[in-house]
């Protein structure tokens, strides 16, 4: 099971799946900005995560082998 569900319908219109990567990317900017760098880790590497499956794997709403 994966903690994203990339043939989830919501995630057909590319602007959805690049502000899923963007959100949290953004956040652990400000996280570390604010001197809280475990939560900046955190959002950091779920951007990370968002960006390979919605991103580099993505593959449409095939349904997974």
């Amino acid at each position: 099971m994966s903690f994203f569900q990339p043939d989830h319908p919501m995630f057909k219109n590319p602007v959805v799946r690049w502000v899923c990567v963007v959100l949290p990317l953004l956040q652990g900017a400000l996280e570390f900005y604010m001197l809280s760098p475990g939560w900046g880790i955190v959002f950091l590497g779920l951007s990370v995560a968002a960006f390979w499956v919605l991103i580099v794997t993505w593959t449409g709403n095939a349904p997974p082998p």
